[in-house]
């Protein structure tokens, strides 16, 4: 097996409202953890949301609101410390759920409110070696594509993030799209193919990292092969990087808990053979040694990340 592709995890997300209060000794706490298995980057998934006008650090956009703690300075030096990396996620509004690619005007309204912090996060944060690249919080699926209408105008919205992204910063640019297998009857693996290559056509992004939604339970262990290799084939024709953003969670009745490490073992040794890299939603949230319940979890990974590094 390729070094590359290794079915290991290179980087994780992390949700502000998780870690909107943390110290200093608390990141490097976190960020050491890990490290300890090989872990490099952390993505935190979003800075603002544009709808109700908060950020999770100190903007100057009009409008915006911040209270507490700096959570990008910290978290960018923290990581400069430890010879780590940052992607930054920009402003997210939770009407995409509702509206995205079904209102054109909705969605340069959106681009515009991410394009400002975009600019604003270079300006005060540009500086740090640790920023390496960008997160484009905008998840999309199936339903939200379905037309070739929805298309054009994600594609418009994607590109016009993406580029604007590209002229101020050398970063390079990921995306995080999903598959609902209940929608297969009428979306099968190969329109999927064609999905993608129409919503990311020439749009600037580099990454593609494919949520398995094994953890939320939108695939099945069994359908994986054939999802990664629709994605791949559109990756490959789009000349972007495929990684697997890789859901290490599962569902109960009382919320999300940690996944069994030989479940999420299955995920990734299937994932391997079309990916080259390997995020994690989330080591941060439920394999985390420094919180209930994840302890164990995280042990359990670390034992199985000594097993392959061998």
């Amino acid at each position: 097996m390729r070094e590359k592709n290794k079915p290991i995890f290179y980087s994780s997300f992390i949700q502000n409202h998780f870690c909107r209060n943390w110290d200093n000794d608390r990141w490097i706490k976190e960020l050491k953890m890990l490290k300890d298995v090989g872990i490099n980057e952390v993505i935190l998934q979003t800075v603002a949301d544009t709808k109700e006008k908060f950020t999770v650090y100190p903007s100057g956009i009009d409008g915006y609101n911040h209270q507490g703690r700096d959570v990008v300075l910290i978290l960018l030096k923290t990581a400069e410390y430890l010879d780590m990396k940052v992607r930054i996620g920009l402003g997210f509004n939770n009407e995409w759920w509702r509206v995205n690619a079904l209102s054109k005007s909705w969605l340069i309204k959106e681009a515009e409110a991410n394009k400002l912090l975009v600019q604003e996060l270079s300006q005060r944060y540009g500086r740090f070696t640790a920023l390496k690249g960008w997160y484009i919080p905008h998840e999309f699926y199936q339903i939200m594509a379905l037309t070739k209408f929805q298309q054009k105008n994600l594609n418009l919205f994607f590109k016009d993030i993406s580029s604007h992204i590209k002229e101020i910063n050398s970063g390079d640019i990921m995306i995080s799209p999903f598959f609902y297998e209940k929608l297969f009857l009428i979306n099968s693996f190969r329109y999927w193919t064609n999905i993608l290559k129409n919503v990311l056509n020439d749009s600037s992004i580099d990454i593609l990292a494919l949520q398995d939604s094994v953890g939320a339970g939108f695939v099945r262990l069994n359908k994986l092969k054939d999802l990664f290799q629709a994605t791949k084939a559109a990756a490959d024709e789009l000349k972007v990087k495929l990684y697997a953003d890789t859901e290490t969670f599962e569902k109960s009745g009382k919320g999300f808990i940690p996944a069994d490490i030989e479940r999420i073992k299955k995920q990734m040794l299937i994932e391997s053979q079309f990916v080259e890299k390997f995020v994690a939603f989330s080591i941060n949230h439920y394999q985390n040694k420094h919180e209930d319940k994840g302890d164990q979890e995280y042990e359990n990974y670390k034992i199985y990340y000594n097993e392959i590094i061998k």
